[in-house]
């Protein structure tokens, strides 16, 4: 002791640097004067290295550590812990585990702290493999090893993901004589609840039962979130229902958030507006992340209108009108072709101080779609542009959809141009869409040849891409391309449906060819496809044709096992006889 300075003045001294807590700037203010008074201890740093870890001020935490070492005094394992702790606070495990590395050179241990504290930073981070590393090292160096390193092992393997390694550790946490505790449990259901195993995480929370312990509501709500990946909103919905019975266990924001979350995924918007009226009557403020997943289940579906009413909500509560707010309710607009209102909400945005984004533009393109407005997808095109907001290929296939379905096919082809210059090479949709767009304007040669170019620049072709050029090449009587295309499919990866296999068939007929026009009817069949009453009117005209009576005749006949086929069988039943007629 300094200066004749007491034991109990050091004491509480270091007493007073304990109780600042996150007053990092105070703690270090007070050991400053602990210095210059010679009372500065081990024990003060290290109650000083806490305060910054808590604060997350890693760095000044490892200066105090140098500053012991300056000063002559030499840091024991106390505030080696700290340190390594302060530094995973901030996710600075790798500065952690050099600091743990190093306390076997200065001495001052490793301990059971230091390996618990060193695999917790690396639980926090996600570093499941070292944290199971160190575990695995405490064996070796006959450390012994207690609950809380297995559970913040398990939380590492949960942050990482690897659930299947959490639920091992729990079970060597009985293999090593200890016994699993609420966090243990609540740990190896986490990580299945974010890996999405619902069926485990439920084996383990009865495991937990068995064991006596009462499922804590971090348990629960792992249980909920594991209820996305499942689809199972009705089992979300029915963890936070028996939540409510049990006596100091009451759903709090947390939980709801992730049932709402659970309802983003699978599209279920009326659930979500239900959860939200649920949480209101509980007393439990919906926040921005309450009112970001509601919106969002709308993404599927569901009534604009109401979709329109949670963005005013959100509003009225001031939590903060985001970008993905807008996009959610234009979205919304989008597919039920509301145009005007699509546009109101972009044009709203600047007033909430939000910035439209290429998702919002995109969205409002995409509403100019029913009402077949391309001007207006194209003036949006240009305004997102002027504001620096750059299309993505998704932009531009809305655009090109648009101009499609307003038969447009100029602007459609301009587009494809216009998507190549700004670094968007066309995907299968755009092509897809613009080889639509001739085909609507009567113009099937620049269909087949936007085929051919998307063939050349390695875009793979989807099924409408093949029926559209299919369509394109019979309208001009290219007839052996036609059966080409048929045959060129399934090295693509597009299995051929019925409209691919309706075409064929007609083709084959005009090229007189009758038996390849029946033989592709049977294949058809061959690959799970059904007949439609197009397929059977082509195959009848190539017997037609080939003057193929017999077979002709058993067409019409399996062609009215087809159900609502009855009235095309009739009507052309009625003109195959007259010809089979004067045929005889």
């Amino acid at each position: 002791r300094a200066r004749g300075a007491s034991r109990d003045q050091i004491y509480e001294n270091e007493k007073k640097l304990k109780n600042f807590r996150g007053d990092w700037k105070g703690a270090l203010q007070l050991l400053n004067q602990l210095e210059k008074d010679g009372l500065a201890t081990p024990f003060a740093y290290a109650a000083a290295i806490k305060v910054c870890g808590v604060s997350k001020q890693w760095k000044y935490a490892l200066q105090l550590i140098d500053r012991m070492e300056k000063r002559g005094l030499r840091p024991d394992s106390r505030c080696y812990n700290e340190a390594i702790s302060a530094c995973g606070k901030s996710g600075q495990w790798e500065v952690s585990l050099a600091i743990f590395r190093s306390m076997k050179r200065t001495g001052a241990g490793p301990t059971v702290v230091s390996f618990s504290a060193t695999i917790s930073s690396c639980g926090r981070a996600g570093q499941w493999a070292t944290a199971l590393s160190l575990l695995g090292e405490m064996k070796l160096q006959g450390v012994d090893r207690n609950v809380v390193h297995f559970n913040a092992a398990m939380s590492a393997c949960d942050k990482g993901g690897q659930w299947k390694r959490a639920v091992s550790l729990l079970d060597d946490i009985v293999d090593n004589g200890l016994v699993p505790d609420v966090i243990s449990y609540s740990a190896a259901i986490s990580a299945c609840g974010n890996a999405g195993q619902l069926e485990m995480a439920q084996t383990l929370m009865l495991r937990m039962r068995l064991q006596g312990l009462a499922p804590n509501i971090m348990t629960y709500t792992s249980i909920i979130r594991a209820c996305q990946a499942d689809g199972n909103v009705e089992y979300a919905r029915a963890m936070l229902e028996e939540m409510q019975y049990i006596d100091g266990l009451k759903p709090n924001l947390i939980s709801y958030n992730a049932a709402l979350s659970t309802c983003r995924e699978l599209g279920r918007w009326r659930d979500a507006l239900e959860l939200l009226d649920t949480m209101r009557a509980c007393r439990i403020t919906p926040d921005s992340i309450s009112f970001h997943a509601a919106l969002s289940s709308f993404g599927r579906g569901g009534d604009v209108g109401e979709a329109l009413s949670l963005l005013g909500q959100m509003r009225d509560a001031e939590v903060g009108l985001s970008t993905i707010s807008f996009n959610c309710a234009i979205s919304a607009c989008a597919r039920h072709g509301m145009r005007a209102a699509a546009l109101a909400l972009v044009g709203a945005m600047a007033e909430h101080g939000v910035e439209p984004d290429v998702v919002s533009y995109t969205a409002a393109i995409s509403a100019c779609e029913e009402q077949g407005e391309w001007e207006e997808a194209l003036e949006l095109i240009t305004e997102m542009k002027c504001r620096r907001v750059f299309p993505t290929v998704v932009t531009f296939a809305a655009a090109i959809t648009v101009c499609s379905e307003s038969g447009q096919w100029r602007k459609a082809q301009e587009l494809l141009d216009d998507a190549r210059l700004e670094g968007c090479p066309p995907d299968t949709i755009c092509y897809s869409a613009a080889m639509t767009a001739c085909e609507k304007g009567a113009q099937w040669e620049q269909a087949v040849s936007l085929f051919g170019d998307m063939i050349k620049r390695g875009v793979r072709p989807d099924a409408v891409a093949f029926c559209v050029a299919m369509n394109s090449c019979e309208k001009g009587e290219l007839w052996e391309r036609v059966v080409e295309l048929l045959a060129e499919m399934p090295a693509t990866g597009v299995q051929p449906e019925v409209f691919h296999f309706n075409v064929a068939i007609r083709a084959y007929d005009k090229l007189g060819q009758p038996d390849a026009a029946l033989r592709i009817f049977e294949d058809a069949k061959a690959c799970g496809v059904v007949p439609d009453v197009f397929t059977f009117c082509a195959a009848i005209n190539a017997c037609e044709t080939g003057e193929l009576w017999n077979r002709g005749l058993e067409l019409l006949d399996e062609m009215r096992t087809h159900s609502g086929l009855e009235i095309a069988e009739k009507a052309r039943r009625r003109q195959f006889h007259v010809q089979f007629s004067v045929a005889g």
